[in-house]
């Protein structure tokens, strides 16, 4: 999945947890989401931010995606 221009952060990481549940990743599934977040989310300068931050979980990455995404609504 890839998120489209138009659509919202949030918008995106919801649909990614939808679809996730949906296949069979079982214990790896956070690991999975990760994943799909960093190389789906198109947020100028955000899967490098993404990138550099080694082992660290959905959670983590779905917050930093969230605070890139509402710097970059604001047009900072």
């Amino acid at each position: 999945m890839i998120r489209q221009n138009d659509q919202k952060v949030v918008e995106f990481i919801l649909e990614l947890q939808k679809q996730g549940a949906k296949c069979n990743f079982g214990n790896q599934l956070h690991v999975q989401l990760s994943d799909q977040l960093i190389a789906g989310i198109k947020i100028p300068g955000s899967e490098r931010e993404l990138l550099t931050m080694p082992n660290s979980s959905f959670q983590d990455a779905k917050t930093a995606c969230i605070n890139c995404g509402a710097v970059n609504e604001l047009n900072i």
